[in-house]
């Protein structure tokens, strides 16, 4: 890389698509622009992969915690609700017995 200066907004609009032909053609056999090596080609294809594999198991990961929770939280709200439904039973049993008491 060499520091070439300033460069006016005419010569910026001027060198845009020289950079993007030069780019397009850069790292590729004879100049084709839609061939790669083939043994990039494996490397970005075993890295998509690999990917896609970690993705899927990141996903089955999230997957699982998210059912524990549920079933965490649904064993709480039951127990919660078996408390509440003993208390009111009490309740209605003081009551009851409040009631037998007056007659």
């Amino acid at each position: 890389m060499e520091d070439l200066g300033v460069a006016s907004p005419e010569e910026v609009k001027s060198s845009k698509p020289q950079a993007s032909s030069a780019l397009s053609g850069a790292g590729r056999a004879g100049g084709n622009a839609t061939s790669q090596n083939p043994v990039e080609e494996q490397i970005v294809w075993q890295m998509e992969m690999w990917k896609r594999s970690e993705m899927a198991k990141f996903l089955a990961h999230l997957k699982q915690k998210e059912i524990e929770k549920i079933e965490e939280v649904t064993r709480d709200w039951k127990m919660r609700e078996a408390e509440r439904e003993q208390v009111f039973n009490e309740g209605i049993q003081k009551v009851t017995s409040l009631e037998s008491k007056v007659r």
